[in-house]
């Protein structure tokens, strides 16, 4: 089980805006040292294009997907995750569903990238940490998420999102002058129980694009946007609207965060390493 401990977050998690992740310490992080967020937060609250107020659905949705990043990437035993149900699954892009074992085995870049044919042909046979070291050292000053818009509420929650890094920087310092800015655009239809544990997630972005543009050959600073296709995305959203509006008896808004896993967990890592996984 699961040891429950507060988790003392960076300093610049006492900023309002900043996401509170909120897990309970496993026996065993899936990289031996607990992650660091000390650099993606500083990286968020610098270059987000989104405020997402507290108490908002906006932001209690961000903190259970950065929650949930931090269980899904680093706890290599799903057993202990807090955020999902015993069913819980998740797939990219229609493809293949991975349940919690297989999902705590390979991790979530292999679980997002699956269905892609470059992840299969360049990274699929190495293990979750060489992916994991792949990744951060592409983007050194890490690969940070927001949250951009809700477009339904509980019980299947939709909602868009982006994701950015800067490739080829070396320090936060330097990166928009040296770094070539990555931006993926995504969205994804989260079903959550009762207590806002994750059932199923589904997700949408353009993976293969993406790893076009991380595994290539950079001469230059080029700023990359690498959006969804506007066609799936108005699709996706009619869907979860139409099945929303077939509900006769929805239920209750969220009015407030649920506690996750009980008490609070929030460890600093003292290396300089960013956290560069998916969601966070």
């Amino acid at each position: 089980m699961a040891q429950s401990k507060e988790f003392i977050q960076p300093v610049t998690n006492d900023h309002p805006a900043c996401p509170h992740r909120t897990v309970s310490i496993p026996p065993k992080w899936r990289f031996g040292d607990p992650p660091n967020y000390k650099l993606v937060n500083e990286k968020y609250l610098k270059q987000k294009t989104n405020t997402n107020e507290p108490g908002s659905l906006e932001k209690i949705v961000e903190n259970l997907v950065k929650s949930w990043e931090v269980e899904f990437a680093h706890k290599p035993d799903a057993q202990t995750w807090d955020t999902i149900t015993d069913d819980f699954v998740i797939n990219a892009n229609d493809g293949e569903f991975f349940d919690t074992e297989r999902a705590g085995q390979t991790g979530n870049y292999a679980a997002l990238l699956d269905s892609c044919p470059r992840f299969t042909i360049t990274l699929k046979s190495k293990s979750p940490t060489e992916i994991d070291n792949y990744f951060r050292e592409q983007m050194k000053t890490g690969f940070a998420w927001e949250l951009l818009k809700v477009y339904e509420g509980p019980p299947n929650v939709a909602f868009s999102w982006r994701h950015w890094g800067h490739l080829g920087a070396t320090s936060p310092e330097n990166e928009e002058a040296q770094g070539s800015l990555v931006e993926l655009f995504g969205y994804s239809i989260a079903e959550v129980d009762e207590n806002l544990k994750i059932k199923k997630v589904e997700n949408y972005f353009d993976g293969e694009r993406f790893l076009e543009v991380v595994q290539g050959s950079r001469k230059e600073k080029v700023d990359i946007k690498i959006e969804i296709p506007s066609k799936i995305l108005l699709a996706k959203i009619h869907e979860v609207k139409q099945a929303a509006s077939q509900v006769t008896e929805p239920e209750q808004g969220v009015q407030k965060q649920p506690e996750i896993g009980g008490d609070v967990e929030v460890e600093d890592a003292s290396g300089s390493q960013s956290c560069s996984c998916f969601f966070n």
